[in-house]
């Protein structure tokens, strides 16, 4: 097998473990297939070398390890890399691509966004258009026209190790309803200020991804 670009050696032989640990099931393959425990990847030792997501979906649990941060015109942006070799890439916590799954997001444009300690002082919501290509279906140029506003905890959906109610919530509402709600769950007592730290994303109105960072207070030693 060849080496991924821009995949370091060590982070890929640690994803190949990573993979086997699972059977060999990579996130696309496992999609929409049987449920799957999510002690495989919660109890999988971690390399204090990389940082790590917890990912899921349709019945998936999996770890994801970051590969690199890349700078862009917008702000820092965050690639994430499971032991199938799939990709994430987030930008302060938001989604901004997506290769490798059922559903992939590629070619997203945000315009520059006040980071989360500026939206945590803001009194309105936050309003702004996000446009991304998707595949299957070859759709270009797709545009969103978004809405970002706080709210209550609720249900913690998949989060796991962390108390909900500690947590700052926002709702990333579709004004045009192209897509479900995403929500974002922000910790202002961490070292690195406010940031995002368990988020949930539909790709479309059937596929939709939770991520959380890995691992969380309540869990670590």
């Amino acid at each position: 097998m060849s080496r991924m670009p821009g995949v370091p050696v060590a982070l890929l032989a640690l994803l190949l473990l990573a993979g086997c640990a699972t059977e060999g099931q990579s996130l696309l393959q496992a999609f929409g297939a049987a449920r799957e425990s999510a002690r495989r990847a919660d109890q999988q030792p971690l390399n204090p070398e990389f940082a790590y997501l917890r990912a899921t979906g349709g019945g998936l649990t999996v770890l994801m390890a970051r590969g690199s941060v890349d700078p862009s015109s917008t702000g820092p942006v965050e690639v994430w890399y499971t032991g199938g070799l799939e990709v994430i890439r987030l930008e302060q916590g938001r989604l901004v691509a997506a290769t490798g799954l059922p559903v992939e997001w590629s070619g997203v444009v945000l315009p520059p966004l006040p980071e989360w300690r500026e939206i945590l002082t803001r009194t309105e919501p936050l309003r702004w258009e996000r446009r991304r290509d998707v595949a299957p279906g070859y759709r270009y140029g797709l545009v969103d026209r978004l809405v970002l506003v706080p709210v209550a905890a609720g249900r913690p959906g998949a989060l796991v190790g962390d108390d909900p109610a500690r947590l700052l919530w926002f709702e990333e509402r579709s004004e045009d309803n192209t897509l479900p709600p995403a929500r974002y769950a922000l910790d202002t007592d961490g070292p690195y200020g406010p940031r995002v730290v368990y988020a949930e994303q539909c790709l479309d109105s059937r596929f939709c991804l939770t991520w959380q960072q890995w691992p969380p207070p309540g869990l670590r030693k």
